[in-house]
């Protein structure tokens, strides 16, 4: 996918993550939250019980994408390393679960980490499969931490879009103004350097917040809200994170 210009002078679009541990749990949950305010689902698979079977995977991605109403799905199975619930070990059963996931055609979105670097074959292959597919490749790293400088921020997103993601994303953990400085400075040196293009760029805890109601000061074309079973640190209601960047944004 070619870069965007100027992408983040559009109004965002809101995901909301689905969190639920269990088939049932989770299209319930997916019809709730269609009613409210959103554009896309984030299956977090790595919270469903059996994540670790390729057909059951693909069989909740297939009953999810006919209860989204044509909201777009992304799909996550994220590793404990990236402060995530999957502790799988076995690369041939990850290439198994994400070949399924692709099989499936379901997910427009597949997340795949960025660490450990370099890519192993696996990750290769299911990146080369996912772009050749016409889904989109999200190349994604989490720091549950802390926020690095700036100059790290932006060798991080710049590490993401090299492996020839369709979508960079980072998602870091705000204590002070002082991270919500080095996570702006950071994406406009990205900017200055490399343009502007489709990236997800999230300011995790209160602090925060402001990463989340007005997502394009950082550049970024996507911003998430809270769902029912669970919530990460600083997410809104769908329908409140709307009307606040609503506000917002026809003040620009």
């Amino acid at each position: 996918m070619e870069p965007r210009e100027q992408f983040s002078e559009s109004f965002p679009r809101v995901c909301t993550a689905i969190m639920a541990t269990n088939t049932h749990t989770i299209l319930q949950e997916m019809k709730v939250m269609t009613e409210l305010s959103g554009d896309l689902f984030e299956w977090r698979a790595d919270f469903f019980e059996r994540h670790f079977d390729p057909s059951q995977i693909q069989h909740v991605l297939k009953e999810m994408k006919k209860t989204a109403r044509k909201r777009e799905i992304i799909f996550a199975l994220r590793s404990i390393d990236q402060g995530g619930h999957c502790a799988l070990k076995d690369d041939d059963l990850k290439h198994e679960i994400f070949q399924a996931v692709i099989d499936s055609n379901c997910a427009d979105y597949i997340e795949l980490e960025l660490e450990p670097e370099p890519f192993s074959p696996w990750k290769k292959d299911i990146l080369q499969q996912i772009k050749a597919s016409g889904h989109k490749a999200i190349i994604a790293a989490y720091n549950y931490e802390n926020t690095p400088g700036a100059e790290e921020i932006t060798s991080l997103v710049r590490r993401c879009e090299t492996t020839g993601a369709d979508i960079p994303k980072i998602a870091v953990m705000t204590h002070d103004r002082r991270d919500i400085l080095s996570l702006l400075q950071g994406i406009l040196k990205l900017e200055e350097i490399y343009g502007k293009r489709d990236r997800i760029v999230v300011g995790m805890g209160r602090e925060g917040n402001i990463s989340r109601v007005a997502p394009w000061l950082f550049g970024s074309f996507l911003t998430f809200a809270s769902s029912i079973t669970t919530s990460m640190p600083g997410q809104i209601n769908p329908n409140d994170l709307t009307l606040i960047m609503s506000h917002l944004h026809t003040e620009r």
